[in-house]
């Protein structure tokens, strides 16, 4: 246990209730002596008799562990001390363990998560479940599950390797095969929800030793041929795939594993899978041609070569009767032959996609849109490939495009994911549970929507064009598109969303916005009406808000993503699960990076369109009313490092600083930049300093050290465009804002101070198509004094000519038509969906 403060509180009020006759409870703190020594008195205080240990890693599993040491009873478990215990919860387990424990391997509690806003309701009664070979039914989830005691090996160097499933492996294995699980009835575990990246993860990640002697445990305990297929492949599966799981989550990502370090983990887990049948890499063993991404993946790191023997659509354009099949090529391919009705075709759009998994492209993905109609068929390097439906059924001849939309997505298979789990019945109990959350928000729905039908009603939103950035703050390209679209295009029945309490909200409604706020009944009825929803944000909260993520399953908008900045990053972790119809790229090498082919990115041209953001268009105007030679402003403007915060314990919870933050070299260089008397004497020359902290810096930076020569103000706070395009010079580390002033010809200067470690297992960011000394618009520096030096320079007009012939190279428009360029774009998805794809622009009337 780590937990402390309420998490600790609360567990122990749930354990001090209930009967703990013939129980023994130990708790293995992970964590510093003297938090050892609170959860000592906080046990003592609550009457608890218990014994408390300090673990000798922080690691779950090894506390775990070396608790499992020191204990004498028959059967084990292992709540987190961050979770809560239902009523009744030993007692009831207790029971089960005197009545069914001879006759079942291991008994598991049903889970709820601590953040359900349902009222406590009576568990299922409880039941045994046989187990097969898969151990189907069996979880994963050790603080639910009670074992029989055994040994599992003392505690060594490669402990704190050991996943959840491994020790339970090595509790199950001294009976055989496991044959039968007793789900309890009467009680529940309740959890809290994880933050996004566990301290057990972290400590994996963070070495690429970890990596190996995880695999050498796995390994350990498998046959060695995979001919002799056991319960223990199944379950340790399951370990290898939360590994790729983690490969497709950005805070999660093997990053410690480049280079040789990458190399060497690749060829030990090529030898681990070899003691797989290739038969178990399948997560629906019904159709082994199903579309199944954790197989692929698996396959391509066994070692496979080839193509597929199937190629699947996944999607459908049902306007413009197109349909975008995928195929898995593990091998590089020379030949492609696509026929329809017999005759040579060529995709209307397509791509090759490199799939990535521990720091290397580990096969290709072929991603075409081919035409809806006609009989089509495929040959890929002589080989004969299928095209089928996503769970590996042939396609029924489509007659209507949207009908045929509709067989397409009903036959997608969720769990082909990375890392699909099997359906177990703890994951049915969350089925069940999910089904009857929704069923308050269904009713609420089907009265928004007989509503919206009401003549009268929400008649004001036919038709409707919603434009939003955040729920709680405006000033990006969707309020710069909504803009555009007044003085342009007033026949649009254009509406901006954005919380009421925003302040950005008073200051839109007084410019003549029609503002809708976030989360209201006028939202949900504007929802139901609109036709384009463009945004600068894309994610639950912007394209499915909190009320609707369940109800509109066919949205009836199209979503143009119109970007919060130019790409530099690869952001194809967090992008490509997200679902629109256009995306709004500025550069040509950023519109490859997420189009052209051998990017991460599942987006090809028929959803990139390089317009240049709308904001650019003002931009534009600004820098040309005030020349970079007459400018007198310098802005700081640096990012935010991960590394320095506590992990959250909530989602949305205002995250802490470490201790040592102040005192970090990152904060320190900012400062050393700020203090420096270079830039004072500037200042004092009438240059104007304005410091602009990232959001997740400001709440916490030491403003009692910044100097008085130093400006202050904020994101929320500012007009970005007016600081950027009256900028003289421009200091960030990482920000894409770099692209905004280049474009507005400021001088930029980039200040590196951490040697590129921001690209590791201390942030969030994964490197892209990028490279800052290659295609930087300024010189990086690597101290806080040649920063200062290189803003002396600038100001001066010592800037190298090579990078003004960057800025001038990058950027295709230097006009303000984005804006125009995006509504084109728009609009041409639009008239492919009324069935007009020739009426241009200016043509253009829904009123």
């Amino acid at each position: 246990m780590r937990a402390d403060g309420t998490e600790l509180d609360e567990f122990l009020a749930s354990l001090a209730t209930q009967v703990l006759t013939d129980v023994e409870c130990i708790f293995a703190v992970i964590g510093s002596d003297a938090l050892q020594l609170r959860v000592a008195e906080a046990v003592d205080d609550r009457g608890i008799r218990a014994t408390v240990l300090q673990a000798s890693v922080p690691d779950a599993s090894t506390a775990r562990r070396e608790a499992l040491a020191r204990a004498a009873g028959d059967w084990v478990t292992f709540p987190n001390a961050r979770d809560v215990l239902g009523r009744n919860y030993v007692e009831a387990l207790v029971g089960e363990i005197t009545e069914h424990g001879e006759s079942v391997d291991a008994i598991a509690v049903p889970g709820r998560s601590l953040s359900s806003t349902a009222a406590w309701v009576e568990p299922h009664p409880g039941r045994t479940v046989a187990l097969d070979a898969t151990l189907n039914g069996l979880t994963g989830d050790v603080s639910r599950l009670a074992l029989r005691r055994s040994p599992v090996g003392p505690a060594g160097e490669t402990t704190d390797q050991y996943y959840d499933e491994l020790l339970v492996i090595d509790l199950l294995e001294h009976r055989g095969a496991p044959t039968a699980v007793r789900f309890v009835g009467g009680t529940l575990y309740l959890r809290r929800p994880l933050p996004p990246l566990d301290a057990q993860t972290a400590r994996l990640r963070g070495d690429a030793a970890r990596y190996l002697a995880l695999l050498d445990e796995i390994a350990r305990r498998l046959p060695d041929s995979p001919a002799q297929t056991s319960w223990k492949h199944w379950y340790s599966l399951r370990t290898i795939s939360r590994l790729l799981a983690f490969e497709n989550t950005t805070v999660r990502r093997a990053t410690s594993l480049r280079g040789a370090d990458g190399a060497r983990f690749r060829a030990a887990f090529r030898d681990v899978l070899a003691l797989f049948d290739d038969q178990l890499f399948s997560s629906h063993a019904e159709r082994a041609d199903a579309a199944d991404e954790r197989r692929d993946m698996l396959l391509a790191l066994k070692g496979r070569t080839g193509v597929a023997a199937a190629a699947h659509i996944v999607g459908v354009d049902a306007d413009a009767a197109l349909m975008q099949v995928r195929h898995t090529r593990w091998s590089p391919t020379s030949t492609e032959e696509l026929q329809t009705d017999g005759a040579p075709a060529e995709p209307v759009y397509g791509k090759r996609r490199a799939v990535e998994a521990f720091g290397s492209t580990i096969y290709q993905e072929r991603i075409v849109w081919i035409p809806i109609h006609g009989r089509h068929s495929l040959r890929v390097d002589g080989v004969d490939v299928a095209i089928l439906l996503a769970d590996g059924e042939a396609p029924a001849v489509p007659d209507d495009p949207h009908a045929f939309a509709a067989q397409v997505e009903d036959h997608l298979r969720p769990g082909s994911a990375v890392g699909a789990a099997p359906e177990t019945p703890g994951r049915q109990g969350w089925r069940a549970a999910l089904r009857q959350a929704r069923r308050s928000w269904l009713s609420r729905a089907a009265v928004v929507r007989g509503l919206a039908r009401v003549p009268g009603v929400a008649s004001g939103f036919d038709d409707a064009w919603l434009l939003m950035d955040r729920a709680n703050m405006g000033r990006d390209n969707a309020e710069h598109m909504y803009r555009w679209l007044m003085e342009h295009h007033p026949e649009v029945n254009a509406w901006f969303v954005l919380r009421s309490d925003s302040p950005d909200f008073a200051r839109l409604k007084a410019e003549g916005f029609r503002l809708v706020p976030y989360g209201s009944l006028r939202h949900q009825l504007l929802l139901n009406k609109t036709t384009q929803y463009l945004s600068s944000h894309v994610g639950i909260d912007v394209s499915r808000p909190i009320f609707d993520r369940y109800l509109l399953r066919h949205a009836p908008w199209t979503f143009t993503f119109l970007q919060h900045g130019v790409i530099h990053n690869d952001l194809s972790i967090w992008l490509n699960r997200q679902k629109m119809r256009l995306f709004i790229t500025s550069t040509p090498q950023e519109h490859e990076a997420i189009a052209g082919d051998d990017s991460p990115y599942v987006f090809t041209d028929r959803e990139a369109r390089m317009t240049g953001l709308p904001r650019f268009d003002s931009l534009r105007r600004i820098a040309d009313a005030a020349p970079v030679e007459k400018r007198r402003s310098i802005v700081i403007a640096p990012t935010w490092r991960n590394g320095l915060f506590e992990p959250p314990t909530a989602s949305g919870e205002l995250r802490k600083p470490k201790a040592g933050f102040r005192d970090s070299p990152f904060i320190r260089s900012i400062l050393g930049v700020l203090g420096d008397d270079r830039l004072r004497s500037l200042a004092q020359r009438g240059y104007t300093v304005t410091f602009v902290p990232h959001p997740n810096l400001a709440e916490h930076f030491p403003y009692d050290a910044i100097p008085d020569h130093v400006e202050v103000t904020t994101y929320d706070k500012a007009d970005v465009q007016e600081l950027i395009g009256n900028a003289a010079v421009f200091l960030t580390d990482y920000s894409s804002v770099a692209f905004d002033a280049a474009f507005a010809e400021a001088r930029v200067v980039y200040m590196h101070i951490d040697g590129g470690a921001v690209y590791g297992i201390t942030h969030t960011l994964y490197p892209g198509y990028f490279d800052f000394e290659r295609d930087g618009f300024g010189p990086v520096c690597t101290t806080a004094d040649a920063a200062m030096q290189a803003i002396d320079d600038a100001v001066a007009g010592r800037t190298p000519h090579l990078y003004r012939k960057r800025v001038r190279d990058t950027f295709p428009y230097w006009d303000q038509g984005a804006c125009a360029r995006v509504f084109d774009a728009a609009i041409t998805d639009l008239n492919l969906r009324i069935g007009e794809p020739d009426r241009r622009p200016g043509e253009y009337s829904i009123t």
